[in-house]
């Protein structure tokens, strides 16, 4: 009798697992997106620069008073540039960091979450499909490898 192989399960666990990863991070950015909208202290700000972007997303830099004092932060702004130079925003920052801020239209995650965001979401596709590869050779006999060739 011909031993069965389950290799196919690993890619797909592994996926399913970088895929949850994912998941599990933009719930986590959200969250603390959100209870920043729910706690911080709303401020009215104005727009005082506007970075269209390119291969990252559009910044603006966003002036606001803390304490009667005027800040100046940077905006990631995802999607297409919402703001023009001069628009009145309003600004949600920190109690303790007034650094740390958002508006209501864009909760302000970090641009280096891209990459630790990324890398889960492409591998983890790239290895369920890989893993499914593999099921579906395995219950055609496995006779054909993916680069069309009969197995030896």
């Amino acid at each position: 009798m011909k031993r069965q192989s389950f290799a196919w399960v690993i890619p797909l666990v592994a996926g399913l697992v970088l895929l949850s990863g994912f998941v599990g991070g933009v719930a986590l950015l959200d969250a603390v997106a959100t209870d920043l909208a729910r706690t911080g202290v709303r401020t009215t700000g104005e727009v005082v620069r506007v970075n269209p972007g390119g291969k990252l997303p559009a910044t603006a830099d966003v002036r606001y008073p803390v304490n009667g004092v005027p800040r100046t932060g940077v905006l990631v702004m995802e999607g297409h540039p919402l703001y023009a130079v001069g628009d009145r925003v309003t600004v949600i920052h920190d109690r303790g960091d007034p650094d740390r801020f958002r508006t209501e239209e864009f909760p302000n995650d970090p641009i280096w979450t891209i990459l630790p965001l990324g890398v889960p979401l492409l591998g983890g596709f790239y290895l369920v499909v890989r893993g499914i590869a593999g099921f579906v050779d395995r219950r055609r006999g496995g006779k054909h490898r993916m680069n069309g060739e009969p197995r030896g």
